[in-house]
């Protein structure tokens, strides 16, 4: 399954705000020991723009080159919580343990495979080792069809089915109620050499909320994230900058809008990135 699907699928409300990296989907090139987010809020005064830390997130990778520890740090370096992962000899995550400032164990999520590899199940457990929720998952050749997930008495809570094209790019994300009723619909496009060219999101009723353009250089490197409303009006534009050996350093996102008879572009968010190698 690409890689930016499993940043798309819903994550359970027992992790989502836990350490949480948005930009982790953005894998550091080879070499790379670990880096440091620091997300900024923005503010205005006079019409100059400031930005003051507000949060820390610091990666840490092995010799592998895989994720081992993700960590929420203060702006002065003290830790809020982290996710240490874990991986079995074939380099696919068996665990996923957080943790407090206080290295207490809170959750923990351990992965179930089958004998081709792909993940066949998710158990959650909380800091008691008591089954959270579990998440079972259905495949048709290796591409995920079916997210089934279910608190820890085996209740139904939502499902998520995927559907793809011709060259196993996941082409639409369709999300259910425990009812069976759609609560939001994703579709996607790609570019010749199959990298996301935009997403399509959907209400319960099928109707475009806003969608997202995805735009690269020459060398097919990510450039600029734009999002439009359903009647195609501009509203938010993301910039990536990089490094030499394309790492991401920079993150920029202005909020477009209408204002004294004009478009302005007001900055909203930046976040930075520094590496050690």
């Amino acid at each position: 399954m690409k890689k930016f699907i499993a940043t798309a699928i819903s994550l359970c409300l027992g992790i989502s705000a836990f350490a949480f990296d948005g930009s982790a989907f953005l894998a550091p090139a080879a070499g790379v020991k670990s880096y440091i987010k620091t997300d900024y809020l923005v503010s205005s005064k006079f019409g100059e723009y400031f930005r003051t830390p507000n949060v820390k997130y610091q990666h840490v990778f092995n010799n592998f080159g895989q994720e081992v520890e993700n960590t929420e740090l203060t702006v002065d370096g003290k830790i809020v919580d982290k996710i240490v992962y874990e991986y079995d000899a074939a380099g696919r995550i068996v665990s996923q343990t957080g943790y407090d400032d206080s290295e207490y164990a809170l959750w923990k999520i351990v992965n179930v495979y089958d004998k081709n590899g792909l993940k066949i199940e998710e158990n959650e457990y909380n800091g008691e080792d008591l089954l959270y929720s579990k998440s079972l998952y259905k495949y048709a050749g290796n591409n995920c069809i079916d997210e089934t997930y279910y608190n820890g008495n085996g209740a139904l809570i939502w499902k998520n089915t995927f559907t793809y094209d011709e060259k196993d790019n996941c082409t639409a994300i369709y999300s259910y109620y425990a009812n069976g009723s759609l609560e939001s619909k994703r579709t996607f496009k790609f570019n010749d050499i199959n990298k996301v060219q935009e997403i399509c999101y959907f209400d319960d009723d099928e109707n475009l909320v806003k969608k997202e353009l995805f735009r690269y250089d020459a060398k097919n490197v990510l450039t600029e994230v734009a999002t439009y409303k359903a009647d195609n009006q501009l509203t938010l534009r993301q910039f990536y900058k990089y490094d030499a050996k394309g790492n991401v350093t920079k993150i920029t996102t202005y909020s477009i809008a209408k204002k004294f008879g004009t478009t302005v572009n007001e900055l909203v968010g930046m976040s930075d990135f520094t590496y050690q190698y």
